[in-house]
């Protein structure tokens, strides 16, 4: 399946997240996404830093592509190696667009130099909610990764 035109990597893993793991936190069924998912081989797992158990896939997008993860409530959703100018933007428009009831938290700065995490609460419903930890390059110099973490919780 061709990638389609215009398609960004922000793009997909805003949709990966949004109508990938917030809808399986949901119990709804997942959205199509517009380009094909491949499974990762163990060796493939190894270098893209998964660890094993869980699904891991790879939604091929030009010469990279985006990384898709998700073990039992916990997902992570990442691309590196490419242009992360205006990712965490177009991730927030996206995520207010399909959920207007998250809330952003507060942002902290990461480990590593020249990067930052934003987190943010979705309320699904009286049962069951998301946090969201965006983690994202504060200028063009820093390393070149974004990637959001979903941990899905159940009230008791």
């Amino acid at each position: 399946m061709a990638s389609p035109a215009g398609l960004t990597h922000a793009d997909l893993t805003a949709k990966l997240v949004l109508e990938g793991c917030l809808r399986i936190a949901e119990g709804k069924e997942l959205g199509k996404m517009p380009v094909e998912a491949l499974p990762l081989t163990g060796a493939e797992m190894a270098a893209a830093g998964v660890d094993p158990g869980g699904l891991a896939l790879f939604y091929a997008l030009g010469e990279t592509g985006v990384f898709f993860n998700i073990r039992g409530a916990h997902a992570r959703v990442w691309f590196n190696n490419e242009d992360c100018d205006g990712a965490l933007e177009t991730f927030e428009r996206a995520l207010q667009a399909a959920y207007p009831q998250a809330r952003f938290a507060q942002q902290v700065d990461h480990p590593v130099p020249g990067m930052r995490v934003r987190l943010y609460r979705v309320d699904l419903d009286k049962k069951h909610l998301v946090d969201l930890e965006v983690t994202y390059p504060m200028s063009q110099d820093a390393m070149r990764q974004f990637i959001v973490r979903v941990h899905a919780q159940e009230r008791r």
